[in-house]
């Protein structure tokens, strides 16, 4: 049996794991002080010398969420549980991955710190800003790939007339294994971007045949500040639809579909559980516990 204490921003994934007989959801509470304070308690006292697997979303509100996460920690260190594994769907503060300018933080090793200092063994977290980032921490860090969730939905597409874009450089690795896997064509642009932020495409496309779609995977779409011109340089190019798979997705759809003008639609898991939301992770949280040597 695995333990696993579900926390205040991950209650959205109780459902999906009950369907596994053999994860054993530990009871908690929460309770809020009149002053803002907040205190999270685990109503399971028998964890002594226990594996136990903590699931706490980062996402907005992000600093009341890491609270609640350094709060289980601590609860799972003081009653002796013999590992603690944090599994969180999104990593607060991960896009402040480097320190580009020595007036500023880098943030993301400040959290990894963090629950170093607490006692975490393992963080698990998913398609990480950075999976390369550097940070002075002794902590174990496993990134897991949405990429299988996105091949089933890309599969289930119809194919006729279909290609992936790789909106930038950095994404042309992911790109390129998700086209050979589902045997469709991409291509590859180039994003400019200037110091405002400003996002633009200059590159001309030459798509061959009418009524193209085009398939989009990304690893995080906040605004769609960079989503919104590359759709509207596809349309140029001939594109008549857009179907976008993105992990983390904290745009407003509505918006979105306005700024675009066309045949849009966004495929998206519960990292950030919203109504957006279209498919969840709890199988690769069941997979990645179980097979985890040690539990």
């Amino acid at each position: 049996m695995y333990k696993v204490w579900l926390g205040p921003a991950s209650t959205h994934l109780a459902e999906a794991l009950a369907q596994y007989p053999d994860i054993v959801q530990l009871k908690s509470s929460l309770r809020f002080f009149p002053d803002g304070e907040s205190c999270i308690k685990l109503e399971e006292e028998n964890i002594s010398n226990a594996d136990i697997i903590i699931i706490q979303n980062t996402c907005p509100p992000q600093d009341e969420n890491l609270r609640h996460l350094f709060q289980m920690i601590d609860v799972l260190k003081f009653n002796q549980a013999k590992s603690i594994t944090c599994i969180v769907p999104y990593l607060a503060y991960s896009r402040q991955d480097r320190r580009t300018h020595s007036g500023e933080p880098f943030s993301v090793e400040i959290v990894l710190k963090i629950l170093d200092m607490l006692g975490v063994d393992t963080l698990i977290t998913f398609e990480l800003h950075n999976a390369n980032m550097r940070t002075n921490t002794r902590l174990n860090i496993v990134n897991i790939s949405t990429d299988q969730l996105f091949i089933k939905w890309i599969q289930e597409l119809d194919s006729e007339h279909t290609i992936l874009v790789c909106p930038d450089k950095g994404s042309q690795p992911r790109i390129q294994k998700l086209a050979d896997r589902s045997g469709l064509p991409f291509i590859a642009l180039n994003k400019c971007k200037d110091r405002d932020g400003t996002t633009w495409y200059e590159q001309e496309l030459e798509i061959e045949g009418d009524n193209k779609t085009a398939i989009i995977v990304d690893d995080l779409c906040s605004s769609g500040s960079t989503l919104i011109p590359l759709c509207q340089h596809l349309k140029k190019s001939g594109v008549a639809r857009i179907r976008y798979g993105v992990t983390h997705f904290f745009a407003n759809p509505a918006y979105l579909r306005d700024q675009i003008n066309m045949d849009f639609e966004v495929y998206c898991t519960d990292t950030i559980p919203s109504e957006a939301s279209t498919v969840s992770i709890s199988s690769l949280i069941y997979s990645f516990i179980t097979e985890k040597e040690g539990f």
